[in-house]
Formats: C-alpha cells, structure tokens, sequence
C-alpha cells in the first residue's frame, strides 16, 4: 500500500514546491480512500479554514451595501445631533473602537453596526433596540420609489 501526505497552498500549488502558507494537509492512501474523496475533503478544510479569516471589506464595500451612514443619517439613528455623532466616533477612535472613518479631515461615514454596538454598551439594550427600529426607517424611507 502506497501512502503519502498532500498538502495545499492558498494558490492550490504545493508547499513543499514553493514555501507558501500551509492551508490543509491531507493523507492519503490508496485502500483509503479515492481521489475525489481526497479533493473534496482538503477542499472542505480549505474553505473552513478560509471563513475563520478576517474580512476583508473596506468603506467603499459598506457604503455601498448601507452599514456606511454620514453623521447627519448616523444622528437620526442614534437621536442625537450630528456634532455628537462627529465627536462620538472621533473620541472612540482614540479608544481604539472607530464607529467609522473620517475623510478629508471632515466628513465621518458611520458604520451603522457599530454605532448600534456602541449604542448597545454605553446606553443599554432598550436604546440599541430604538436605534435599530430608527435604522430600518431610514433605509426604508432612503429606498427608491417602485412605479
């Protein structure tokens, strides 16, 4: 019986050929198991071990798919004024815990699940749960109208 290890790398190549991060080993051995069990196994490894890794989305990905509000939407959700928003998020910023991110010095987009996580430690889940019921209404009142 002919037995051997098979590891893969992030770009399918072997590590053992071009030194890169290990992502899943596998071993094989021919009364074992076929080869498309192999695949499909160390494939099954691969992709757990893939969404064990941090995301990968930036502001752009949140703005476009609405967890990224400016401080005047980011207020209504929280009521409170926009200027309490702009000085929230830059004092959590200095705590390390960014509710958003500032551009140009000026301008915050506020990621709503962080507001609302904020929101939640500081003030209490009542206070999350209001904020929530607030931001489902902007999104709603901020779609566009169906003919």
């Amino acid at each position: 019986m002919r037995q051997g290890r098979v590891t893969f790398s992030a770009d399918g190549v072997s590590s053992s050929d071009h030194g890169e991060r290990t992502f899943s080993s596998v071993l094989l051995g021919s009364d074992q198991m076929d080869e498309q069990e192999c695949i499909a196994r160390a494939l099954e490894q691969i992709t757990a071990q893939v969404r064990q890794l941090p995301p990968s989305n930036d502001w752009v990905d949140a703005y476009s798919t609405g967890d990224a509000v400016n401080s005047d939407a980011a207020g209504f959700i929280a009521d409170v004024s926009s200027a309490t928003i702009r000085r929230r998020a830059t004092e959590a910023a200095a705590c390390g815990k960014p509710l958003g991110i500032l551009i140009a010095g000026s301008i915050w987009l506020i990621s709503k699940r962080r507001l609302i996580n904020w929101i939640r430690d500081h003030e209490g889940e009542h206070a999350a749960l209001c904020a929530t019921t607030r931001a489902t209404k902007l999104t709603q009142m901020s779609a566009p109208l169906q003919a």
